[in-house]
């Protein structure tokens, strides 16, 4: 019984379901939902992570896409790196990519597509590993420093998925922030959109609540990796000022706030 389940679960639908996320953007967060969705129904969502490398669209599948505001995504990915334990910090001279070139993570066209988004991840440990780039630095020199690197590929992919993804009506755009802070309402809309009923939505609002911010810190269990420790919404207001807004708005196009709907 086990194993029919298991067919009649991949075999159910005709179409396949993907969540597209980035660094910095919920990507844990999206992969737990995800992981709790497919538990509890008949759909298997797969998930695709780096924006530059998963932007076209096929009108008989199904898309969620997972954003959030440019500027957090800098100031949460500069706090972050400054602490994490990931390989490509922390050693110099290892690609920002390179780990998810090598495992076959992106298509071949994909990687000829964005070779010179590639070629600018070498750089972010060379020589000297970006970790402690980030912590020789003052901090607006450090965020302008994240803003250039990590965070602009993420934000210059998000911007180009988001332009191509407003031709199909098969795309559901979520905000990290309505995840966080507007949570029942995001969860239902993502469950009517996958096509599930009423009772399996709230089964799986109840058991994502766990993993939603405000939750986790009411009941002091935030976890280690969120540098937004309060909850604080629009928390880059606290470290965001004219030098590292003038250099904001020098790299990224004058419409990205306004198409990303912040």
């Amino acid at each position: 019984m086990r194993y029919l389940y298991l067919y009649l679960k991949i075999n159910i639908l005709n179409y396949y379901i993907f969540l597209l996320n980035d660094h910095k953007t919920g990507f844990t967060l999206s992969k737990k939902i995800v992981k709790i969705i497919n538990n509890n129904s008949h759909l298997q969502i797969k998930t695709r992570t780096f924006y530059l490398f998963w932007n076209k669209f096929n009108e008989k599948n199904k898309y969620i896409i997972l954003i959030r505001n440019p500027k957090e995504i800098i100031c949460s990915g500069y706090l972050y790196h400054k602490k994490c334990k990931e390989s490509w910090a922390i050693n110099k001279n290892k690609g920002y990519l390179e780990w998810w070139i090598k495992n076959g993570y992106f298509t071949k066209q994909s990687i000829k597509d964005n070779k010179k988004y590639i070629e600018i991840s070498k750089n972010f440990s060379n020589p000297v590993c970006y970790q402690d780039k980030l912590n020789s630095l003052s901090q607006t020199e450090g965020i302008v420093k994240e803003m250039k690197c990590a965070a602009y590929l993420t934000i210059i992919g998000m911007y180009n998925l988001i332009l191509n993804a407003k031709k199909y009506k098969n795309i559901l755009i979520l905000k990290y922030e309505d995840l966080v802070y507007n949570y029942n309402n995001s969860i239902t809309q993502l469950c009517n959109f996958l096509d599930l009923n009423n009772s399996l939505t709230k089964k799986i609002r109840v058991n994502c609540l766990q993993h939603n911010l405000i939750y986790q810190k009411n009941n002091n269990n935030i976890t280690n990796h969120t540098t937004n420790k309060d909850v604080k919404l629009n928390r880059y207001l606290n470290y965001w000022n004219e030098d590292i807004e003038k250099q904001f708005t020098k790299l990224f196009p004058i419409n990205l706030m306004n198409e990303l709907g912040y």
